[in-house]
């Protein structure tokens, strides 16, 4: 993942979620952070763990994540065809704390492109559990990352840089 956050998480045996996470920095160990824990979810994904798990992370915090979705259900809210979609890799439920829908695409130009169709795309997030979505291209399109992510909002008008 191409980021500017040098963190990195370390997946351990748990004895209260399915999976304990450690995160450190160049400084020290930290208790939580976002974007190891979404990305550490994507790796176990891809390796073919459950569907559904969740993260000890520091004490009393859960990270949780939940796979599904269907290209069909999000086509029409992104302005996107079906095949548009990365078909190998699921949609993912993510969350650190709030929940975003991550959303693979097949290419640049389609992660580029998706426009959201907000009054379709609010009820149709809703019904997955994640009232906003991270479209990203898994593969990346420059040497130095190998995603890509755009995050799109219904009930917000703006773009997170």
């Amino acid at each position: 993942m191409e980021t500017s956050l040098p963190e990195t998480s370390f997946v351990l045996e748990s004895g209260r979620a399915d999976f304990r996470v450690r995160y450190l920095t160049p400084r020290g160990e930290i208790p939580f952070a976002g974007h190891p824990t979404i990305t550490t979810a994507f790796l176990l994904a891809r390796i073919g763990i459950p569907a559904i798990c969740r993260f000890g992370c520091s004490p009393g915090r859960t990270a949780a994540v939940h796979r599904h979705g269907r290209p069909g259900e999000l086509a029409p809210a992104l302005w996107l065809k079906e095949s548009d979609f990365l078909a190998s890799a699921p949609w993912q439920v993510v969350s650190t704390g709030g929940p975003f829908l991550i959303v693979p695409l097949k290419t640049l130009e389609a992660v580029k492109t998706a426009e959201m169709d907000r009054p379709r795309a609010r009820p149709a997030l809703r019904g997955m559990g994640g009232p906003a979505m991270f479209v990203c291209l898994p593969q990346g399109y420059t040497s130095a990352g190998n995603t890509f992510a755009r995050l799109l909002d219904p009930d917000d008008p703006g773009e997170d840089s």
